[in-house]
């Protein structure tokens, strides 16, 4: 069994509005009842771009945040302003090693703007909120729940993400509490 949460580190790759991160690392915060740092930027891994997609895979970025080597009790989100794989889809908001401990989240698809719509600063702001805390309890363990309003369900459209809470259901938060974990 893991240790218990300990703290959060929010760790933009690339450059990332101070806005997002401070609510970012506030939400998390809220949701998991410890204290989250900001760590300076680093550049994003230049092994995860996929010239044929023109996108950078998710996966080698884990792969470098878990490099970092966070003390026992902590996980590590990486914040980008760019656009997410996988090899198997088309795109992410994010992903999380499941009881690792680093998740990362891109916020191009989380703005209006990506869907040709005019700019909504708060609902992009939420939408943040919404995938870092889903990302993050990935870290913790917890699988993608069946129940739409749930942070932990898996969304593939960003209304998706639009008709979450940003709060656990009643079994997500059971199996938080229980992983001993978070």
């Amino acid at each position: 069994m893991q240790g218990q949460l300990a703290g959060i580190t929010v760790q933009p790759l690339g450059t990332v509005e101070e806005e997002v991160l401070d609510q970012i690392s506030a939400a998390l915060e809220q949701a998991y009842g410890v204290p989250s740092q900001l760590s300076p930027p680093a550049a994003i891994p230049s092994q995860a771009w996929m010239p044929t997609r023109e996108q950078y895979d998710a996966t080698p970025i884990i792969f470098e945040l878990t490099a970092l080597k966070p003390p026992e009790g902590h996980k590590i989100l990486g914040v980008c302003d760019v656009d997410l794989c996988s090899p198997i889809l088309t795109f992410v908001f994010g992903a999380g090693e499941v009881g690792g401990c680093c998740a990362v989240l891109s916020l191009v698809r989380l703005r209006q703007e990506a869907y040709g719509l005019p700019p909504d600063q708060a609902l992009f702001l939420q939408r943040c909120r919404k995938v870092a805390i889903h990302e993050i309890g990935h870290t913790c363990g917890l699988k993608h729940c069946f129940r739409y309003d749930c942070i932990m369900h898996s969304t593939e459209a960003v209304e998706g993400t639009d008709l979450k809470r940003e709060e656990f259901c009643a079994d997500c938060a059971e199996k938080l509490s229980a992983s001993g974990v978070c």
